[in-house]
């Protein structure tokens, strides 16, 4: 992500769970990829930490969920509202992750791909961290037309920002080895999902 993204994200942060509305199939959502009690899930573009909260509850006192965001005021506005000790707070860009290698369980990129710019090292670095057999979710709750007609219309740093079609990022994800679960969209849900 650009510091130009990193600087636009901050600017929000103050506002951004107001700007949001609840999302409570977010937490069913996290089912369908079987997280469970003691998996190690890295939330990456966690933002304010709203599907985050939902991870630390799933994983027990025996999991980790990692908050990881370019954003520091994100980051902050994510550690006041989550008090969990089984979650970690990390500032960093997801196409250099300072993360060991085969670490986690589950990568979850809840509304934040679009933004990502080197996308197929953004990939890379997740597949580095999952363990072997890990799963990562790239996840929308609005098909890619839609979100991509979003950000076009935003007079912002994100208005090039798109948002693949599913067969696209499937494709790309393939290309390094991961192999494809499920990859589909409709109005509102797009999901692709892969196995290390």
């Amino acid at each position: 992500m650009s510091q130009a993204h990193k600087k636009y994200f901050n600017q929000l942060a103050e506002e951004w769970d107001s700007s949001m509305k609840p999302d409570p199939i977010l937490k069913e959502y996290m089912k369908r990829i079987h997280i469970k009690t003691g998996d190690r899930v890295l939330d990456i573009g966690a933002g304010t930490g709203r599907l985050t909260a939902y991870l630390s509850e799933m994983v027990g006192a025996d999991g980790k969920v990692i908050c990881e965001d370019i954003a520091e005021n994100m980051l902050r506005m994510a550690k006041i509202k989550i008090k969990n000790p089984n979650t970690n707070f990390i500032c960093d860009d997801v196409s250099f992750l300072a993360l060991k290698g085969d670490i986690v369980d589950v990568v979850v990129l809840f509304s934040i791909f679009p933004h990502i710019k080197q996308q197929l090292q953004a990939l890379k670095e997740i597949k580095r961290v999952l363990k072997p057999g890990g799963t990562f979710l790239v996840l929308h709750v609005e098909c890619s037309t839609t979100l991509n007609t979003f950000h076009r219309e935003l007079n912002s740093v994100v208005s090039q920002d798109v948002l693949l079609p599913p067969y696209k990022l499937a494709a790309l994800a393939s290309s390094i080895g991961f192999k494809i679960k499920k990859a589909y969209e409709q109005d509102d849900l797009y999901w692709v999902e892969g196995i290390k």
